[in-house]
């Protein structure tokens, strides 16, 4: 962090160098250089080396977490939750997974328990739990701003609801593909309000159906590189047979399936970073949707400058497009580390919704919501704070968020 920086010359400058002679002609004559057949053996070395190293761990035990969130969490329904979990594999191919959560203000204990064993290109498991899910398909920031805004403003960028499911699961890969097969028997619950804030009150949950019956869900995902970036597709489909009660209706067959396709492309540059995604999804039932399976959107991440989760119906979808360039920014003093870089990233974005067939909850009808919005990204891209327009008169506002950076969401 000291000293002047390192960093690769512009593509165009790079052209401008031309080298005459092989490098190993440049080279003293002390220097030995090495050749292809020294790379392999060195390569042998080090696949045998971690080889070891995974048959060494093969038997081993780990705590386990998918973020610091599955240690320590505030929401509305919760309040202040603690958890861990613990992760055993055995014999090279079986493994053993437990996760648990207890809410001190709901006073009930979460978590879910899972066996699953590798069969050469394929992953055999069964599992069981109960858990709240969010009724969303994206997180509106990291869980790290969450807890802190729900805790102390009574801001709560979630809508959960109780899901307690069983069944057997299905992993493998082809083309390149990853797909995750689950088959199992579900029940859906509705949750309320028991925590408090500091200041403010919570808005509350979802009026979520009680719903039983099997369900099919398929995932699939898939990166690769284009164009000089990265390119990653995600796709959700869910079938599900189940009987909902309905208020004065009574108890009655719903069959509903759900598909979501998320799309990123990421192209980041020593001074420019490109940003492009595209959202779509949709919900069908051969009698009424259940309030958690419709298309929610508004939020920071999902529809910036609308309400959260304003926008709900059965059919959306979702476009962004961001472009990052270097501008100058204070440094900060990290003691004898260094300093922090002396420039930030500018990322002006558009971000466009659509939706068809709005629930009565939806502040706003069917049609074309885009917005506008700018973010800056500094401390080494730690920090995002960004204010947006939306641009529609009936549902669109300003709104302001400050957040980790996107890389580092998935770790708070």
């Amino acid at each position: 962090f000291t000293g002047a920086p390192i960093a690769r010359a512009p593509f165009a400058r790079r052209l401008g160098f031309h080298w005459n002679e092989p490098l190993a002609e440049i080279l003293p004559s002390d220097i030995a250089t090495v050749t292809e057949e020294d790379v392999a053996k060195v390569q042998a070395v080090a696949q045998s080396l971690v080889s070891r190293s995974m048959l060494a761990r093969a038997h081993g035990s780990a705590l386990s977490a998918r973020s610091i969130s599955d240690f320590v969490r505030f929401n509305r329904v919760e309040g202040m939750a603690l958890g861990a979990g613990f992760r055993r594999q055995w014999a090279g191919s079986w493994t053993a997974a437990l996760r648990a959560r207890y809410g001190y203000d709901d006073e009930r204990l979460k978590g879910r328990a899972a066996i699953g064993v590798a069969l050469r290109n394929v992953e055999i498991g069964a599992f069981a739990e109960r858990e709240y899910l969010d009724a969303g398909d994206f997180s509106e920031g990291s869980s790290l701003k969450n807890s802190l805004a729900a805790q102390e403003f009574g801001s709560d960028y979630t809508d959960p609801y109780e899901a307690r499911r069983a069944g057997v699961s299905l992993s493998t890969s082809a083309l390149g593909v990853r797909w995750d097969l689950e088959a199992g028997v579900v029940r859906h619950l509705p949750l309320s309000v028991h925590a408090s804030s500091a200041h403010g009150h919570f808005e509350p949950t979802i009026p979520a159906w009680e719903i039983e019956g099997p369900e099919l869900a398929l995932r699939s995902s898939r990166s690769f590189s284009l164009g000089g970036g990265d390119l990653r597709w995600q796709g959700t489909l869910r079938a599900a047979d189940l009987k909902a009660g309905v208020s004065d209706a009574g108890v009655r067959d719903s069959r509903f399936v759900r598909g979501t396709a998320l799309l990123r492309y990421t192209r980041d540059r020593p001074t420019q970073l490109l940003r492009l995604s595209a959202f779509g999804a949709a919900a069908g039932s051969s009698d009424e949707l259940p309030p958690q399976s419709l298309i929610y959107l508004g939020g920071p991440v999902s529809g910036p400058g609308y309400p959260y989760h304003g926008l709900r119906a059965e059919r959306a979808v979702a476009l962004h497009a961001e472009y990052g360039f270097h501008v100058a920014f204070p440094s900060l003093p990290l003691a004898r580390y260094g300093k922090s870089p002396g420039s930030a990233r500018l990322l002006p974005y558009v971000h466009a919704i659509g939706i068809a067939r709005p629930s009565s909850a939806s502040v706003a009808s069917g049609g074309f919501y885009p917005s506008l919005g700018i973010a800056l990204e500094f401390f080494f891209d730690l920090i995002r704070i960004e204010t947006a327009r939306g641009l529609r008169s009936d549902a669109g506002r300003w709104t302001f968020s400050i957040d980790l950076g996107e890389a580092f969401r998935a770790v708070f």
